[in-house]
Order: structure tokens, then sequence, then C-alpha cells
């Protein structure tokens, strides 16, 4: 939605220079230019042109459409955000986790290492006395 809002705020800014060079080229022009021919009707309003009112709501509709939709992009990438740091805590929180249990299960290993040492120690006494 991004890249369709600022495509139609390229396009509009792309007729908007369009026709002001239009104008200005043509605003050199006057009845006594030497290229200039009279066309009938040719300084009516068609009914294709666009007036004023309709340019300038056009534009503040592209340009309304545009701040909505960074509006929109801004409240999303602060919910990414937030959801990457609670993810992150997350992470750290079961980190922590693994590594306490871990270290308990190693010492449990050398504890039960230990007593299976003590236990071997008495088997052999007992099996040298046979």
């Amino acid at each position: 939605m991004n890249r369709e809002a600022k495509q139609t705020l390229e396009l509009d800014w792309s007729d908007k220079n369009q026709a002001y060079n239009f104008d200005e080229h043509c605003g050199r022009y006057s009845n006594m230019s030497p290229d200039t021919q009279l066309h009938p009707s040719s300084a009516t309003m068609h009914d294709q042109v666009c007036n004023h009112t309709s340019w300038t709501k056009f534009t503040q509709d592209n340009l309304s459409k545009a701040l909505q939709e960074e509006q929109a992009s801004n409240s999303l990438r602060t919910l990414v955000e937030r959801v990457l740091l609670d993810t992150t805590e997350d992470l750290r929180a079961q980190c922590s986790g693994v590594d306490r249990a871990f270290s308990q299960r190693c010492v449990e290993l050398v504890e039960a290492k230990t007593k299976l040492e003590m236990r071997l120690a008495q088997v052999d006494r007992k099996t040298d006395r046979w």
C-alpha cells in the first residue's frame, strides 16, 4: 500500500510538473507571436479538462492517503519492534532457564558419578576379601 501511495504521488507530481512546463512554455506566447495560429474555441474550457477545485481535491486526497499509509506503517513498525523486544526477552529468559537446568543436570551427573565410584570401591573391597 505504501508503494501504491508512492506511485500515485509520483504520477500526480509528474502530471503537475508536465502541466507546469506546458503553462510556462505557452505563457511566453501572445497574440503577436509569429508561430501562433487562430483555432476556434481553443481558449474555452473543455469538459475533460479539470478545474482548480478538482485539481486541488485530487492532490489533497493523494496526500491524505499517503499520510494515512505512513501512519499505518509507523504503527506497524512500532508493533513489530515491540514484538521483537518481547521475543528477545522471552528468548533470554528461556536461555537462562536452560542454563540453570543444564547446570543442575551437571551437578546431578557429578553426584551420580561420585556415588557410582564409591559403590564400585565397596564392591572391589568385597571381592578382594573373597
